[in-house]
């Protein structure tokens, strides 16, 4: 048959019978939920009035942006061999960021440096906070490269990125000038991880850049 028969209690009122067709369609509306639930991490009762979540306010680094060639320039290229990064890739890291885009897509940030080495120049990372492998697609460094990770937040109207190579890491922050909204102030650190302190880091060195927004 293609209803189910409904319970006939003394003293009640006959309820119309169900079709079958329906309560599978039920089963697999609370099932959804219950699996969609689980996927956020929280109970299903939670997931049925759960608050959106916050918004992070981005600083707004969008456009294409020229940088200052300078003596930071080779102090830069020092600080990446000294975490471990081969000399060759470490010039064609100076010479690919010496002009590049920036581009937000929700939590996403899209650095789009001159492509080199096979690479598309394409540094991908995720404002989160969360650590991800290295966001610069290096094909003919693959390997090596599969031992770095970064990651990335927001920080007092400010974009940290963070490239982890073991014992040291690169720390670049970036920003707007106050004084003017064509005109990015980076500044790199190196670091290098304390044992002794937990996880901490000590810095050994620091460049400080300038990049001018390119009329387009």
């Amino acid at each position: 048959p293609d209803t189910l028969p409904a319970a006939d209690t003394a003293g009640r009122k006959r309820r119309p019978p169900k079709r079958k067709v329906d309560v599978i369609e039920d089963v697999y509306r609370a099932f959804g939920s219950l699996m969609a639930s689980k996927v956020a991490g929280k109970s299903f009762a939670e997931s049925l009035d759960a608050p959106s979540p916050p918004s992070i306010a981005i600083p707004c680094l969008e456009g294409e942006w020229e940088l200052e060639l300078d003596g930071a320039k080779d102090k830069l290229n020092d600080m990446r061999i000294r975490c471990g990064m081969p000399w060759i890739l470490a010039r064609m890291l100076g010479k690919m960021e010496s002009s590049f885009s920036v581009e937000h897509r929700g939590l996403r940030l899209f650095v789009k440096l001159a492509p080199k080495l096979l690479s598309d120049g394409t540094l991908v990372a995720n404002l989160d906070g969360t650590e991800q492998p290295f966001g610069l697609k290096l094909p003919v460094l693959n390997s090596l490269a599969k031992s770095w990770t970064q990651h990335a937040s927001v920080e007092d109207g400010t974009i940290r990125l963070v490239h982890t190579f073991g014992q040291h890491r690169l720390v670049r922050v970036s920003a707007i000038d106050p004084a003017s909204p064509d005109v990015m102030r980076i500044r790199i650190a190196l670091e290098e991880r304390q044992p002794s302190a937990g996880c901490g880091f000590r810095e050994l060195a620091h460049v400080e850049q300038k990049a001018t927004r390119r009329a387009v």
